[in-house]
């Protein structure tokens, strides 16, 4: 039998060390300067900017996670403000405030801001063998079943959820691009439209 040996340290570790290479290609992005630049109703508060709820939404989904209220447990960890760039994280409902009310603008800025971070960092983009470099583009049901989640409805797959899109670039799959769907949507309606992103 093996002998673990458990000791008490002083430094804080954090599992999610791979939040700060997020924040360094974020760092390499516009995104901050051009959401902050997203007006705002006098009625939202203004302490929290733009950027510090995108921020911290992206930051939440490398965890993995999506709901608005999951971003509380990360208020008061420093290891997720520091990797990120942003001095404030805000409470679950500054966020879906912003992000309902913002969120055609936000998301037209990440799409953009997503191809120029390929552009600058000039990524291994892999063709097929015929030369052509793939773009791929499905529609991935996500169940939430048994929620009350606004917008949820019957998949294709025959549960309750989302129906997102998500478009992969290359062999590598770059994520290009993704939208959100209400789970009754058409694999094929407005399907045209996911590729009108231009930088």
């Amino acid at each position: 039998m093996i002998k673990f040996v458990i000791k008490k340290i002083r430094e804080s570790l954090s599992a999610h060390t791979g939040l700060v290479l997020v924040g360094l290609l974020l760092n390499k992005t516009d995104l901050a300067e051009r959401v902050n630049a997203v007006p705002i109703p006098d009625n939202m508060s203004a302490k929290i900017t733009n950027s510090e709820v995108l921020y911290s939404y992206i930051g939440l989904l490398c965890h993995g996670k999506s709901a608005y209220e999951d971003i509380e447990e990360f208020r008061d960890d420093d290891f997720f403000h520091t990797a990120l760039g942003i001095e404030t994280v805000p409470s679950c409902s500054t966020m879906r405030q912003r992000m309902d009310y913002s969120k055609e603008q936000f998301h037209h800025i990440v799409a953009e801001e997503t191809i120029h971070l390929l552009q600058a960092c000039n990524p291994v983009i892999t063709p097929l063998s015929i030369g052509l470099v793939a773009l791929d583009q499905d529609v991935s049901p996500f169940d939430n079943s048994q929620t009350k989640k606004e917008e949820v409805s019957l998949t294709y797959k025959r549960f309750d959820g989302y129906s997102p899109i998500f478009s992969y670039l290359g062999q590598e799959g770059y994520c290009v691009n993704a939208e959100l769907r209400t789970g009754k949507t058409h694999c094929q309606k407005n399907y045209p439209a996911t590729f009108t992103c231009s930088p």
